[in-house]
């Protein structure tokens, strides 16, 4: 036996039931009502006395309250509140007890059955201060139970409105609650946005509301735009731009100047999520109508003009416009400047807006990681920034080098900043531009013709030798080996080699750590080729195979592990080739999932000649095998 407290009405009504191991909560609740002498048992429930849950476990630490059950506490909370409502002090009493048991969805799901939404509004309309913001807290919290029913008859446009109003109050907790409802209401598939989206200085202000000192209203107003956003997304005026007053750059600049508080961060990385949507849509969206789309920018008339001009009989999406669009306005004499030395501005507008696409994920919808990036967020100005810093090596270059060379090795060289660099503030990357000069980017793009070499198949190959194993003669101070025949693999983690006698071998008799690795060099020697592997200061090992095809898979290997590079002229055959491919499958924008037509010839029409032998040498065939 134990002893359980349970509370019954007021705080100071409690007593002490003593309940066995066996009682189920029915007993004890049966139990309950005999000690506090009330009738018709079948009307209550026990509760958590903190949490106000039904109760399932009792546990001897655990405090109870008996009180009615939900469909009957619903019942009476609604009455209640209708026989109260002119009267403020009984109604600020019974909206604040709500607000805690319209927490518990089997409660909501009652009171919102009963009309309670009806008599919250009701109550809203004609309150202010404490019970308003009680009020409101109860909207919160039970519309996350609400299946829709008379959606349009409770809420309004003129409801909408005051809560509009509600949330620029200056009453914290007001304004919050007020917030909190719009969230709910606009997750509702039936609410019609047409309501909040013709309130364009309204929704205006609201970004402004970013800026509060105080987190939680940051957080709920960032929690209400992410609803909107979301709603809003796949309408044709927010691919157009018609919207853009919403999601601009003004509410984007606004996140970054919070990205470090970790409160609000989980927020962004979701409203950087729906930009990358938003991007998307607008890169599948064609500009059916120049002129009329470059109205909405504000450019001067000779402006719009040039760009039209510029454009003409090119088939061009949203997105490369709006990028464009936005440099032009905001760099109107350097434009000026591109078009007098007849710099082909728009190639190479819509080539970086194509490559940011690429490094965002803007061809696929999906954001690659969960952190917040302000470069993407500052997606107008990495471009204006790109476009700015082509444009200065061309001038310095342009008698040297073809524009299309030199976007090339912008591409790889930006591809490896953006992506390894976690930029803070956006102008860490623009200094980073200023500051690059065309011979670096050139040499750059030599190093890493193909970024991200370890992706490709042969480089995957290469290491799944050096994973499968291979027998050398390995001579080596440090290992105390001369000459020895070793079984020699690669680790599971890739941060070491494993030597044993034998290749069945489960025991390693010797490890070399890759990372006291800094060079890597080869020679042929006699019939050996020699792959030798330093550190800091001498040579750690001597690797000596016969086998040419094995020397090449694995001093490419280790050399992509160790120097991301590699060193056989065949491998930077292969690699060269994939990079021409990479670059003309972006240009034709070939799905690499999706299966080319090979029906160009009638194959069922050669008939092979049945009277002849056919010898080829392994050289013949390796020579047609890589034609």
């Amino acid at each position: 036996m134990k002893d359980v407290r349970i509370q019954f009405g007021s705080p100071g009504n409690v007593k002490i039931i003593k309940i066995g191991n066996e009682d189920n909560i029915e007993n004890i609740l049966i139990g309950a009502c005999q000690k506090f002498e009330v009738n018709e048992f079948d009307r209550y429930c026990l509760r958590d006395h903190n949490t106000l849950e039904n109760m399932e476990k009792i546990s001897q630490d655990t405090i109870l309250l008996l009180d009615y059950c939900d469909i009957v506490l619903a019942a009476k909370s609604v009455k209640d509140l209708k026989d109260n409502l002119n009267d403020a002090l009984q109604t600020k009493k019974i909206i604040f007890q709500l607000q805690k048991y319209l927490k518990l969805e089997n409660f909501s799901i009652e009171f919102l059955k009963m009309n309670g939404l009806q008599i919250l509004k009701k109550i809203a309309l004609n309150n202010g201060g404490n019970i308003l913001a009680y009020t409101l807290c109860c909207f919160s919290n039970c519309l996350k139970y609400y299946n829709g029913e008379m959606f349009e008859e409770i809420f309004d446009v003129d409801f909408i409105n005051f809560l509009l109003n509600c949330v620029f109050t200056p009453t914290l907790t007001i304004s919050r609650w007020a917030t909190a409802t719009l969230i709910c209401i606009v997750q509702q598939d039936v609410f019609n946005l047409e309501v909040i989206l013709t309130t364009g200085e309204r929704f205006s202000d609201l970004i402004d509301k970013l800026n509060s000192s105080d987190l939680q209203t940051q957080l709920f107003t960032l929690q209400l735009l992410n609803s909107v956003y979301k709603r809003i997304l796949k309408d044709e005026r927010v691919i157009n731009g018609e919207l853009e007053i919403f999601y601009g750059s003004k509410i984007r600049d606004t996140l970054i100047k919070f990205s470090f508080i970790d409160e609000i961060s989980d927020e962004i990385v979701k409203f950087q999520s729906l930009f990358v949507q938003n991007c998307y849509f607008k890169r599948n969206s064609l500009v059916q109508d120049y002129r009329r789309y470059l109205e909405r920018f504000s450019l001067q008339d000779d402006l719009t003009e040039m760009v039209i001009s510029a454009i003409q009989g090119q088939t061009c999406n949203v997105l490369n416009l709006s990028n464009l669009a936005h440099f032009v306005k905001n760099n109107s004499d350097r434009f000026l400047k591109m078009a007098d030395l007849n710099f082909s501005f728009c190639y190479c507008s819509f080539e970086i807006t194509e490559f940011l696409s690429y490094i965002w994920h803007f061809d696929s919808k999906v954001i690659s990681n969960n952190r917040i990036d302000p470069p993407l967020l500052c997606l107008e100005r990495v471009h204006d920034t790109l476009l700015t810093t082509v444009f200065r090596i061309w001038r310095e270059e342009r008698a040297n080098v073809k524009i299309e060379f030199l976007i090339d090795c912008h591409k790889v060289y930006f591809k490896n900043l953006l992506e390894k660099e976690e930029f803070t503030w956006i102008d860490q990357f623009e200094t980073f531009a200023n500051s690059l000069t065309f011979n670096e980017a050139k040499e750059f793009y030599e190093l890493h013709k193909l970024d991200g070499l370890m992706n490709s198949s042969n480089i995957k190959q290469r290491i799944q030798c050096l994973t499968k194993g291979e027998f050398f003669l390995i001579s080596s101070k440090e290992l105390k080996l001369q000459k020895a025949k070793m079984f020699i693999r690669l680790s599971s983690s890739q941060k070491y080699l494993a030597f044993s006698i034998e290749e069945t071998s489960e025991s390693v008799s010797n490890k070399l750590d890759l990372n006291s690795i800094s060079n890597i060099k080869w020679k042929k020697e006699n019939s050996f080729f020699h792959i030798f592997l330093h550190s800091q200061e001498n040579v750690v090992a001597d690797l000596a195979i016969e086998s040419e095809t094995s020397f090449n898979e694995w001093l490419d290997g280790l050399s992509f592990l160790i120097l991301d590079k590699c060193q056989t002229e065949e491998t930077l055959a292969l690699i060269n080739n994939l990079s021409n491919l990479e670059l003309e499958a972006r240009v034709f924008n070939i799905d690499e999932n999706e299966s080319l037509e090979r029906n160009r010839f009638n194959y069922s029409d050669i008939s092979l000649p049945s009277d002849c032998e056919f010898k080829l040498s392994d050289n013949q065939i390796k020579d047609i095998f890589y034609a």
